[in-house]
């Protein structure tokens, strides 16, 4: 529908359309670097102290940059490609070195001359980085004081009204009750009319039931041969 009414209205329309199309193309393209960028210092932001993550990360986001701008081409995505593979690499020889440690006291030495450099070197790059820091926890405690006061302020506004809405349902509810309780008056009398009805047939379908009273009368006085006291000719037990 939009290329034709594009076509129809001519060579202004087309250039107009295609322009669109190109700013949504590359809006989209920006996005999506500035998401991978993202990625990338969120990496080096990590307390990992694995190179291989960042470098990956780096590659990653230059591939994926260099797919959706065509200014920067080939070029970064090769770049980009070849990075992800350096850094797939040292993850693995990280591992092998890791296995073979156990049996080598040269690669065993090696690790840990690596890990004693990696502690001091923590010691002075937490030294260089603690006022940096220290203003960013600052800087992140003010805000985060800020975004809750905020965060009160609006719900001391909306929670009236929420409140308000829960006592319209609530006495919404109350009246439901009472129309309900009309309703089920006349229910209540028809079904006491049916059950009625329902017991009389009933009633009339069961077989009179003997007093078990005569039963064991009967049973009694059968047994003693005697018969029952309304027969003619009985005789009492003695």
């Amino acid at each position: 529908m939009g290329e034709g009414a594009a076509a129809a209205a001519g060579p202004i329309g087309i250039a107009v359309a295609t322009a669109i199309a190109v700013k949504v193309a590359v809006d989209q393209a920006v996005k999506e670097a500035i998401g991978e960028v993202g990625k990338v210092i969120s990496s080096v932001a990590s307390p990992s102290s694995d190179p291989a993550k960042p470098i990956a990360e780096l590659g990653e986001a230059a591939s994926k940059t260099g797919e959706k701008l065509p200014v920067l081409g080939t070029a970064a995505i090769v770049a980009g490609e070849s990075l992800k593979a350096l850094a797939s690499v040292m993850q693995a020889l990280d591992k092998t070195a890791e296995r073979y440690g156990q049996y080598s006291p040269q690669i065993a030495q090696a690790q840990a001359i690596a890990e004693v450099r990696q502690t001091i070197g923590d010691l002075r790059r937490a030294q260089t980085i603690a006022p940096e820091m220290a203003r960013y926890i600052q800087a992140q405690s003010d805000l985060q004081q800020k975004f809750e006061d905020t965060k009160i302020r609006l719900l001391t506004k909306i929670l009236p009204v929420i409140t308000r809405i829960l006592e319209i349902i609530e006495g919404a509810m109350a009246a439901g009750e009472s129309v309900a309780s009309v309703i089920a008056a006349p229910l209540n009398l028809i079904a006491d009319a049916m059950s009625q009805i329902l017991g009389i047939h009933r009633d009339a379908r069961m077989p009179e039931i003997e007093d078990p009273t005569e039963q064991l009368l009967r049973m009694n006085f059968d047994w003693a041969g005697t018969g029952r006291p309304d027969d003619p000719g009985w005789v009492p037990r003695r």
